[in-house]
């Protein structure tokens, strides 16, 4: 008798550390783009141009639109 193995697999070796997306990592929903970009600059200690890549990101918007938006073009 063969037994070969079908099918698929999931293996979870570790769990995830921080959990699930908690809601304060949302927050930045409720707030209009130009102060998104801010409060990233402010809490990393970065310039505008990084914060407006970061914004971009976790938006999942365009870095043109952010900066636009940011700069009220």
């Amino acid at each position: 008798k063969n037994s070969v193995v079908r099918g698929e697999f999931c293996l979870i070796l570790e769990g995830n550390e921080e959990g699930v997306f908690l809601q304060e990592d949302r927050d930045w929903e409720n707030l209009p783009i130009s102060e998104h970009v801010e409060q990233v600059m402010k809490n990393k200690q970065i310039t505008s141009k990084e914060a407006i890549k970061e914004v971009a990101k976790t938006r999942e918007m365009k870095k043109q639109a952010v900066y636009a938006e940011y700069h009220e073009i």
